[in-house]
């Protein structure tokens, strides 16, 4: 049995893998460690940092974005709003107002306000006043009217509510109206309301002239006609006011006239009532007229 050669020595060996020191330069295995490891170190620190910058600096711009970035434009967008709109609220007025501060002008232009209107109350028995009024603006108006009743020494006793209606522009009026209340011997007027009551003109058109009668009735009254021809294409009612004026062109009191039923161009007659004592030298005029469907 022949016996196996014996092994080549180390040195053999590592000369043919070519890795001896002749072959190159020389690093023992602890210098190829540490070189690895420090490489593999520096690497892994470059990448974790990188990542750390990375998801901080996200971090921050979003945490900037969602909080001082979008509190910043809600406050200074809601800030603006308010101030634009105080702005505009103290520059601009609506419509409303402006017709408001016209009418207004318009009332101090034409000699006053409403108030200036009613020149004067008078009691003249304990179920009669005179109301003295004068329209000074540019419209047909009537007054609402708050009357207050005093005695002698000023003590107010109670309050009532009183009309003079369809008072013309610049018409004068001197006005008898009964009351209900009889206390105190003094009226004062405390509350004047005007308001515009113009007709429309056709209607006001359809309606004759008022004509008081020259011979009194058995009672020693006057009594005033007027007529309405209607020109619509229905059945109508008709409230006819007028005015009784003195020869000095002096309202001094009203009536109405209420005719029904008057049929497409149909002309009807009506009487005035009136509580107003009238004379056969007053003249009687239409002031108002109000048509309604049957």
């Amino acid at each position: 049995m022949e016996s196996l050669p014996a092994p080549p020595p180390p040195a053999v060996l590592a000369g043919q893998a070519g890795a001896g020191p002749a072959d190159g330069p020389h690093f023992d295995s602890g210098q190829k460690k540490s070189g690895c490891f420090g490489i593999a170190s520096g690497v892994m620190l470059g990448i974790i940092g990188a990542i750390v910058l990375l998801v901080g600096g996200c971090t921050a711009l979003i945490a900037f974005s969602s909080s001082s970035g979008d509190d910043l434009v809600s406050v200074g967008t809601t800030t603006t709003q308010t101030n634009a709109d105080n702005e505009q609220s103290d520059s601009e007025s609506s419509p409303d107002d402006e017709l408001a501060d016209d009418d207004s002008a318009a009332d101090e232009a034409e000699g006053g306000s409403e108030v200036d209107d009613v020149i004067s109350c008078t009691r003249i028995d304990a179920e009669t006043i005179v109301l003295e009024v004068v329209n000074n603006s540019s419209k047909t108006s009537s007054y609402g009217l708050t009357i207050g009743y005093f005695d002698d020494g000023g003590q107010r006793l109670a309050d009532e509510a009183s009309f003079v209606n369809y008072l013309r522009p610049g018409e004068r009026a001197i006005e008898e109206q009964f009351v209900f209340v009889e206390q105190g011997t003094v009226c004062e007027v405390l509350d004047v309301d005007r308001f515009a009551t113009e007709s429309i003109a056709d209607e006001v058109a359809e309606v004759g002239e008022c004509e008081i009668g020259t011979e009194a009735d058995v009672l020693g009254d006057f009594q005033a006609k007027v007529s309405a021809t209607n020109s619509s294409s229905e059945t109508s009612d008709y409230s006819i006011d007028v005015a009784f004026v003195d020869s000095e062109g002096i309202r001094r009191g009203t009536g109405t006239a209420f005719i029904e039923s008057v049929r497409s161009g149909e002309t009807a007659p009506g009487d005035i009532f009136s509580a107003t004592d009238f004379a056969s030298d007053h003249s009687c005029q239409v002031v108002a007229v109000s048509r309604s469907a049957s």
